[in-house]
C-alpha cells in the first residue's frame, strides 16, 4: 500500500524528471529563456542600466544555464537514461 506522502514524492520526482528531460532536449532554448528572464528581472529591479551591463548579464546567465543543460544531456546519455 502506498501512503500519501510517498505518492506525492513520486509525483514530484516524475515532474522533476520531466523538466530534466525537456531541458536536456532543448539546452539552447533553455539557456536563452533563462538569460532573458534573469536579465529582465535585473533591469526591472535595479532600474535602467547601460546596454553593456544588460548584455553581460544576458550572456553570463545564458551561458551558465546552457552549459548546465548540456551537462544534463551528457549525463543522460552516459547513464543511458531516456531522452
Amino acid at each position: 500500500m502506498i501512503n500519501r506522502s510517498s505518492f506525492q514524492t513520486m509525483r514530484i520526482s516524475s515532474r522533476r524528471e520531466a523538466v530534466n528531460r525537456w531541458s536536456a532536449r532543448h539546452p539552447i532554448f533553455v539557456g536563452l529563456a533563462a538569460g532573458t528572464i534573469v536579465t529582465l528581472i535585473f533591469v526591472i529591479l535595479l532600474g535602467y542600466h547601460a546596454f553593456s551591463d544588460v548584455l553581460i548579464s544576458f550572456g553570463a546567465f545564458s551561458a551558465l544555464t546552457t552549459l548546465t543543460a548540456l551537462g544534463e544531456r551528457r549525463r543522460r546519455k552516459r547513464l543511458n537514461l531516456p531522452r
